[in-house]
């Protein structure tokens, strides 16, 4: 029997809503065959499957308690049922999908919000007295100003500028005199803020030296952290209004230096994070042209997907 001739019978006892209505040698096919053929005798197990998957018209009708027409008035009933539990199912399946993905972007947001990097300033006012206090505007940046303990006059510019930045701004008076106290005080803090926040990005406002040792310790331990010698060195500052393709491949390269050894290291990782780190404002014409320039200037080598990097800070 063709399949065409099956389609035709299902629609002829209101089951071809029923998947298995439509499969050659299905057993609700072969009822139906039995049920087409008069001659053939309903078996008792045909009966019991009609009776169990709800097909009640059929079941009464192979039994030949029913007459055709009122087979045909009560399957109409059963079909209809079935159609509109169908719809609800689908219905209820697509609003429960909607909502899921509602969800899934409220939490997202969250996610994004809980997880966003804080980048912590620690300054050495000693050292290095920062007269570029607006660049951190509209950046998620905490800054603490380092001063020391005979330093009794701050300028006035630098006090409204870190007052403008509100609780995201603090001095810190240290203790005590020395050559490196002031040092000492800056390695105290980072640890505090570590043990707080593990996942935040350290700067050291300084043009001393004597921070670099410290700097590779920690770096040794996942903990991206780097020195500046002024606020327009943060590789985040330098992102934000790159003026040409050798600007980004630097602030790229400072990024991937501060990183230490928590870099990418498959080409797809390298390409969502410069996409991410330049606040997804590349296309991918431009991404793919970054990465061919890092490989051309032999910043990096690519060997099956996977990334060895030659970084040198400038």
């Amino acid at each position: 029997m063709t399949k065409n001739k099956h389609k035709e019978i299902a629609i002829k006892y209101r089951v071809d809503d029923i998947s298995g209505s439509l499969i050659l040698g299905s057993r609700l096919t072969r009822i139906l065959n039995d049920i087409e053929c008069s001659e053939k005798t309903i078996t008792e197990y045909s009966l019991k499957f009609l009776e169990k998957e709800g097909l009640l018209a059929l079941f009464n009708y192979a039994k030949k308690e029913i007459s055709f027409s009122e087979f045909l008035n009560q399957s109409q009933i059963e079909q209809e049922k079935r159609l509109g539990m169908t719809e609800t199912k689908v219905i209820t399946k697509t609003k429960v999908a909607q909502e899921a993905k509602v969800e899934k972007k409220k939490l997202e947001k969250v996610t994004q919000v809980k997880h966003m990097r804080t980048n912590y300033v620690l300054s050495d006012f000693e050292n290095v007295q920062p007269k570029n206090l607006a660049l951190l505007n509209g950046h998620h940046f905490k800054v603490m100003v380092f001063v020391g303990a005979k330093q009794n006059k701050v300028p006035f510019d630098l006090a409204q500028a870190l007052q403008s930045l509100g609780d995201k701004a603090e001095y810190i008076k240290i203790s005590g005199t020395g050559s490196d106290a002031l040092d000492f005080h800056i390695a105290f803090y980072i640890g505090q803020l570590v043990e707080k926040d593990p996942n935040s990005y350290f700067h050291i406002i300084s043009k001393d030296t004597g921070f670099d040792p410290l700097i590779e310790h920690l770096k040794s331990k996942k903990i991206l952290v780097q020195r500046e010698k002024d606020l327009s060195e943060i590789p985040l500052l330098k992102i934000s209004n790159p003026t040409s393709s050798e600007d980004k491949l630097q602030a790229i390269v400072e990024y991937l230096i501060g990183r230490g050894q928590a870099r990418p290291r498959k080409v797809t990782t390298l390409t969502n994070t410069i996409r991410s780190i330049f606040r997804k404002t590349l296309d991918e014409t431009e991404l793919t042209s970054l990465i061919a320039q890092m490989k051309k200037k032999k910043l990096i080598a690519v060997d099956n997907e996977k990334i060895t990097y030659t970084l040198q800070k400038k």
